[in-house]
């Protein structure tokens, strides 16, 4: 493989983890809820209960 070929897939390869751990991030782990919150999602325990954080 030529050496630009190799930048243009290493570059592909980076943002698409960036974009799949944003992903994640904003999405899956703000909606999905928790047993340790009473199950609810982290976004709706943080409104309620601020910045009250869970004993580990």
């Amino acid at each position: 493989m030529t050496k630009p070929a190799e930048n243009f897939f290493s570059y592909l390869k980076m943002a698409a983890q960036t974009d799949t751990l944003a992903h994640i991030e904003a999405l899956h782990n703000n909606i999905r809820p928790h047993s340790a919150t009473g199950w609810q999602s982290p976004a709706a325990f943080t409104s309620y209960n601020g910045n009250l954080q869970l004993d580990s």
